[in-house]
Formats: structure tokens, sequence, C-alpha cells
């Protein structure tokens, strides 16, 4: 699935229930929570008396990374950022770092 279609996908489901009329701080402080929530699932993760539930908690896992990108797509639609572009460019930044170091 391309990038494109999910922000379609997550930009239209935002705007259909108001999610997109929240301010950017609150968006941004949605997505820390996300990150908290992500946290949580990786810490159940290693929880040894979890381990006979692992695929539940990888599943777990994978739906609160869908949360950080579904935060992440509508967080750049109210900036006006092409998060594809935003993607490619840090792609590109991180290469040149690492050639860089590299090199040295």
């Amino acid at each position: 699935m391309e990038l494109g279609y999910l922000k379609t996908l997550i930009v239209d489901q935002a705007k259909a229930h108001g999610k997109d009329e929240l301010s950017l701080e609150r968006r941004a402080l949605y997505l820390v929570s996300e990150t908290g929530e992500v946290a949580k699932e990786v810490l159940r993760l290693a929880d040894p008396w979890q381990r006979d539930i692992q695929d539940i908690r990888v599943n777990a896992l994978g739906k609160e990374l869908s949360d950080i990108v579904w935060n992440c797509f509508v967080m750049a639609e109210m900036l006006g950022l092409e998060l594809d572009e935003c993607i490619v460019g840090k792609i590109a930044e991180l290469e040149d770092r690492w050639k860089r170091i590299i090199s040295q």
C-alpha cells in the first residue's frame, strides 16, 4: 500500500470525525501519548510471564505503531506537509550523515 493512499484514508477519516479540528499542540500530545503506548507494549513483550501470549502482544504493538503513523499523517496535513516527501528527505539526510561518519 502506498503512502499517498494511506494519507487519503487517514485524513478523510480524521475529517469525517472532526479529528482534524484539534490544535497542533493537542495533536502533538496525542502523538506523545501513543508513543507511551508503544513503550508499554514493548515492556509487555519483554515480560517473561507473558511469553505465552507473545503473538497478542506483537499485534497490540502493531496497533500502537499504527496510531503513531495516523497521528503523524494528520499533523502533516495540518501543517501542509507531504509526509512521503519528508520521509524521503530524512532518508537522504541520514545517508549523508552516515557516509560522513564512515569516512572519518
